[in-house]
């Protein structure tokens, strides 16, 4: 197979050559990254299954296209998956160009092989402490900044739920409970989609609900994880009373609890999928510029942080998997009021 050196600050280590072509064709006019398909490779539909098993649902659609990339690159240069010089060449390849990933998109790339070389047996690149020392160097050379969405506040929530309300109809409606429930849950917006009225129970002797989040990017073990869902002293915030509105009003007794309408206003049977929560808050006048369907769980997390709640208890509702992770929310919340104070 043929290598080239490659330079870095610390270290020179080889890298496979890999051209754009092995890795993307045009199809309709549109560049598209070549994948191996699982419907016909039962090694890799095996090794797929089992990391099914492993993650939650959501990661899985998230590391497909990535494990199909790599596994065609592998099968097409016979090379094993574990080949780190193959690894770094592929990487190489995705964060240049015209077309260069972004650094959130190199950070999933590159959990999706270290997920496929756990499975198959293979040695994964964040076990490699050469690749680990030249990943951080490709990370430091990715000059754009981390987009982050800008956080939905308490007072830009009642404004977006003021706007759906003011629709006055089945939308209005359910994008109200939408909105209220996704952020008093911190849900992320695959999360939102999968809820059904079975998780969502009254918690015993008190007016608030528990909230059954099931196959969470943090729930490993598809056990499903409980929030609390309080009801709100501002009636026009309570995300209980908004839900149950939307539930007498759609007539929705089981199954999703958040579903397409038709044209003619019909609430379907068929829940809305992932990408509809953007769709949804495109609906809206923004009160702020950078909102995206991740704002709603950003904004709960940041409104806390701003009420002074402590990480732990945040992180209830959150279900963060690292502190570090949440934390990252908080930094930016209030810095004066968190340092020390004048010492003279």
């Amino acid at each position: 197979m043929a290598h080239r050196l490659v330079e870095t600050k610390d270290l020179t280590l080889p890298i496979t050559a890999i051209r754009r072509a092995e890795l993307y064709a045009d199809i309709d006019g549109q560049r598209r990254l070549l994948q191996a398909d699982a419907a016909t490779d039962r090694h890799l539909r095996a090794a797929l299954k089992i990391i099914a098993g492993n993650v939650s649902a959501s990661s899985v659609t998230a590391y497909l296209p990535w494990i199909c990339s790599y596994w065609q690159l592998a099968m097409a240069r016979q090379a094993a998956l574990d080949d780190q010089a193959l690894f770094r060449g592929w990487i190489q390849a995705l964060v240049t160009g015209k077309y260069a990933l972004k650094k959130s998109s190199i950070h999933l790339a590159v959990s999706a092989i270290n997920a496929l070389c756990a499975v198959t047996k293979k040695k994964p690149p964040k076990d490699d402490s050469e690749t680990k020392a030249w990943l951080r160097g490709v990370y430091f050379r990715e000059k754009r900044p981390v987009e982050q969405a800008a956080p939905i506040l308490a007072e830009d929530l009642r404004e977006l739920v003021s706007q759906a309300r003011a629709r006055d109809d089945l939308r209005g409606l359910r994008d109200a409970a939408l909105l209220l429930v996704g952020w008093h849950c911190a849900l992320r917006r695959s999360e939102v989609c999968r809820l059904a009225v079975g998780d969502i129970k009254k918690a015993p002797r008190s007016k608030h609900y528990l909230v059954t989040v099931r196959d969470s990017k943090t729930d490993k073990n598809h056990a499903g994880q409980t929030v609390p869902l309080y009801r709100t002293a501002d009636p026009a915030l309570d995300p209980i009373a908004a839900l149950d509105e939307w539930l007498s009003e759609s007539g929705i007794t089981s199954g999703s609890i958040f579903r397409s309408i038709g044209r003619f206003g019909n609430v379907s049977a068929t829940p809305l999928v992932p990408r509809s929560i953007a769709h949804i808050l495109d609906q809206y006048v923004m009160p702020k510029s950078g909102i995206s369907a991740h704002s709603l769980r950003s904004g709960f997390i940041t409104e806390s942080g701003m009420q002074g709640k402590s990480l732990p208890d945040i992180m209830v509702t959150s279900r963060h998997g690292s502190m570090e992770v949440a934390r990252s929310y908080l930094r930016k919340v209030d810095v004066v009021g968190q340092g020390v104070g004048p010492l003279v």
